[in-house]
């Protein structure tokens, strides 16, 4: 399996970061996004689609608890929007400001 990137172990974090405030409780698609959202970002643009696609559930099935952990925390429509169009990694921790 593969090893997960020390900047996805900021995932948690991140999550964690947009539970505070007002919104809606998160549901597991929302989490699901997010999460993604973040392992897209770090992963190498330059990897052939097989590879990216193997490293891409390999680190979904390593943070399928992190994603349970997020379910019903707060979120806010705002914020969900911002982590769809992110492209870099510094866009996702902005979407929290």
């Amino acid at each position: 399996m593969a090893r997960l990137p020390a900047v996805l172990l900021a995932v948690v974090p991140a999550i964690v970061a947009f539970a505070t405030g007002c919104g809606r409780p998160a549901t597991e698609s929302d989490c699901q996004l997010i999460v993604d959202k973040n392992i897209e970002v770090a992963l190498d643009p330059g990897l052939d689609a097989k590879t990216r696609t193997e490293k891409l559930d390999g680190y979904k099935k390593q943070l399928e608890a992190e994603v349970k952990a997020c379910v019903g925390k707060r979120v806010t429509e705002s914020y969900l929007k911002c982590v769809k169009a992110a492209k870099t990694e510094a866009d996702i921790r902005d979407c929290g400001k």
